[in-house]
């Protein structure tokens, strides 16, 4: 009735609207003017049963609104550009990962364009680059950003061609994850095997590590009380540098150590210097 009386008050223009019958289908009504001799003659009116093309569409909403849950459940960032690095797309932890309003924020445009840092953008176009130009997955890349505390943050980025039904690369999709962590666990592990190495190295006793029977490490010192160089003792048989007299009773104490039984923590070696 409200858009009877639309048609009735601006005779004079078309209009477009939909009709719903009481049995779900569903109807497009199409209303033009007709003018005979310069005059309002009346309206010609047509109808377009659209029921079927609507249910399509709402089938096709409810699987992108399920696809959109299910990606904002996924833990890592997911993200898909088209061939000029604008974005298509994202998941909530995307957004999260690069402090984006909504996926409304992105859309369409490139990272320039989202106030991020230019080394981060020029990385990540590059990526994109190479991708679509060979067409082959990129393996995961550390990017290196600072956060609003000036803290660190390592997000490691892989990309995937999306190709379409010929086969043509048509843009890129891509994960995201925060490794920052991670990261900071490397470097602290570097640095304590730094600082353990130094101490090792400038220890006045003789140290060695013994693998399968094969010397793989020996400090300064203990390469000095041998009388050889350390590449000289390390790939070894340890026997090699044991006096005769005491290498029965070392082996014995080897083997139990590696076989899991009891061993002396401290015990007595005699060895075997280069005059013999």
């Amino acid at each position: 009735l409200r858009d009877t009386m639309k048609c009735i008050d601006h005779p004079d223009e078309p209009r477009v609207d939909l009709v719903e019958l009481k049995d779900g289908r569903v109807f497009e009504r199409h209303s033009h003017p007709r003018v005979l001799d310069g005059a309002f003659a009346g309206r010609v009116i047509s109808f377009r049963d659209t029921t079927e093309s609507r249910k399509l569409n709402d089938e096709l909403s409810r699987s992108r609104e399920m696809l959109q849950l299910v990606m904002d459940c996924i833990p890592e960032g997911i993200f898909w550009k088209d061939t000029e690095s604008r974005f298509l797309g994202c998941n909530r932890k995307f957004m999260e990962l690069n402090r984006i309003g909504s996926a409304g924020d992105m859309m369409g445009r490139r990272g320039s364009e989202l106030g991020w840092d230019e080394q981060k953008v020029v990385l990540l176009e590059k990526l994109d680059r190479e991708v679509i130009e060979s067409g082959e997955p990129q393996p995961p890349v550390a990017v290196r950003e600072t956060d609003t505390e000036g803290r660190d943050v390592w997000l490691e980025v892989a990309k995937l061609p999306i190709r379409d039904h010929s086969g043509k690369v048509v843009g890129v999709i891509g994960t995201m994850q925060d490794v920052s962590a991670m990261k900071r666990a490397e470097e602290a592990l570097r640095e304590s095997e730094e600082k353990y190495r130094t101490l090792v190295e400038r220890a006045s006793d003789g140290i060695t590590i013994i693998q399968d029977r094969v010397v793989v490490y020996v400090n300064p010192r203990l390469a000095e009380m041998s009388g050889c160089s350390v590449e000289e003792i390390v790939g070894c048989d340890f026997s090699k540098f044991i006096h005769p007299d005491n290498s029965e009773n070392l082996d014995r104490i080897y083997r139990a150590r590696m076989d899991g039984g009891e061993a002396p923590p401290v015990y007595e070696a005699v060895l075997i210097d280069t005059n013999g």
